[in-house]
């Protein structure tokens, strides 16, 4: 469990472009300490998983893996940033912007290729997507 929890620290440090000493200030330990916790050398602490949920404005569910989608926020956001953007799109249309969507959350890293780690992740969001649009036409 503490590969994902990193990798997911990771990631949420480097898309917010935060160095490992920044992340080392706010979660109130040193650099060495983010470091093995980011390679999952070492266990993090619950109050650190705390601060850092806090501070990246996700759930601690999603850095301990327990769920895909970082917060039931940026879930809203995505749903309505798609649907403000849907227009009178076609399905292939709305296909292309959710990839879109994904690649700006990091999800994917380039838009013909998803990471094989990340598959179960993006269906499972393109189906909470998908519950939430329906709920709303």
């Amino acid at each position: 469990m503490s590969d994902i929890i990193g990798k997911r620290i990771r990631n949420l440090r480097t898309s917010n472009e935060l160095t490992i000493d920044d992340l080392a200030k706010i979660l109130n330990t040193n650099r060495s300490t983010v470091s093995k916790i980011e390679t999952g050398q070492t266990s993090i602490k619950s109050q650190m998983i705390a601060d850092a949920a806090s501070y990246f404005k996700v759930s601690s569910d999603y850095l301990l893996g327990l769920t895909d989608v970082p917060s039931n926020d940026e879930l809203k956001r995505l749903v309505e940033s798609v649907m403000n953007d849907k227009g009178n799109t076609s399905m292939p249309q709305l296909a292309e912007i959710i990839i879109k969507k994904l690649e700006e959350k990091g999800l994917m890293t380039e838009a013909n290729e998803i990471p094989d780690d990340k598959i179960e992740s993006i269906v499972k969001l393109i189906d909470s997507i998908i519950d939430l649009a329906s709920m709303q036409l």
